[in-house]
């Protein structure tokens, strides 16, 4: 109902729905992530609080410098990405983004600042507001909000100061949202980086580990190509933690299941007359963990394949639990 029509109890009732619905799309705002639904949750909310069956948000498009229809309500046609306005003062939007105060136009036919738009006259639409979208303070514009009414009456200054209010949470909320793409992209470069590294010195450890297993055959006594043998063993170790934590998605722990068993396979080839098993939870342990476990495990299964057998060998069994 229009602003000169309703009564006293109507206009508290009326303002005091707005204070609502604006606490309520703060609380939408906090927690949403989805940019769309974001926008979409603010059209509704702006077109409930002033009774508009229209509204809808224009984002600036800086490859064609134009502002294109976002989200919207209302509309009878799909115009999510397909209405666009220039940003120039041709415009209710373009007048709002260009100067960046709110507009209210309670009589669109008769405005000379300004044409009407065809998507707001082939709806019938008498008066809007606009209002700019600005993430931050002092930023550059980042879109407009508006609202249409079919009907005649008067949006007053209050009514602006309502969508005003909602332009400055929605500018909050996408300044948190790009504060938060920003940040996951730091951390998934991060971990990309260190990926590159496990991978890197996962083949090192591998290159040196074959270059020891060459040195143990030009050995000149049993003792030394032992030791050798031994010194390759314990580097293969190290380097399969480092191989699962290139492949894993989590960069700071490995899946124990994988890599004790893949590490029980490797020290298994160098046995022809055991048999080594594995049977490990399917957790994730942190890499500062599974080194020196890693280390641990392969001295056991090692002396259990030299000493706890005789001549026909046996089975060595390891079993990996977390608690």
């Amino acid at each position: 109902e229009p602003a000169a029509h309703r009564g006293l109890a109507d206009e508290l009732t009326y303002r005091l729905n707005q204070q609502s619905l604006l606490a309520r799309f703060g609380e939408v705002a906090l927690r949403e992530r989805d940019r769309e639904a974001l926008l979409d949750a603010a059209c509704r909310f702006c077109s409930e609080g002033l009774a508009t069956p229209y509204s809808k948000v224009l984002t600036h498009d800086a490859v064609s410098d134009r502002l294109v229809l976002a989200a919207g309500v209302g509309w009878r046609t799909a115009v999510e990405g397909v209405t666009s306005l220039s940003v120039e003062l041709d415009s209710p939007a373009g007048y709002a983004f260009q100067t960046g105060k709110p507009l209210v136009s309670n009589h669109l036919d008769n405005e000379e600042r300004f044409s009407t738009p065809r998507l707001l006259a082939d709806h019938g639409v008498r008066r809007a507001i606009n209002v700019l979208i600005r993430p931050e303070i002092d930023g550059e514009p980042w879109g407009v909000l508006e609202v249409d009414s079919p009907e005649e009456g008067q949006f007053d200054t209050r009514d602006a100061l309502f969508l005003d209010a909602f332009a400055a949470v929605v500018g909050a909320a996408i300044a948190r949202q790009e504060t938060e793409a920003r940040l996951v992209a730091a951390i998934e470069h991060q971990a990309l980086l260190t990926r590159e590294v496990s991978h890197r010195v996962k083949n090192s450890l591998a290159l040196v580990s074959s270059l020891l297993t060459m040195q143990s055959r030009g050995a000149a006594s049993d003792e030394v190509k032992a030791a050798l043998n031994d010194a390759g063993a314990r580097i293969q170790a190290i380097g399969q933690v480092h191989d699962q934590l290139w492949r894993g998605t989590d960069v700071q722990s490995v899946i124990l299941s994988d890599f004790l068993c893949q590490l029980c396979e490797a020290v298994d080839t160098g046995s022809t007359l055991h048999a080594v098993t594995c049977e490990a939870d399917h957790a994730g342990v942190a890499a500062d963990v599974a080194i020196p476990l890693g280390l641990i495990v392969n001295e056991l299964v090692t002396n259990a394949i030299k000493y706890a057998y005789g001549s026909d060998g046996g089975l060595v069994h390891v079993t990996g639990r977390v608690e």
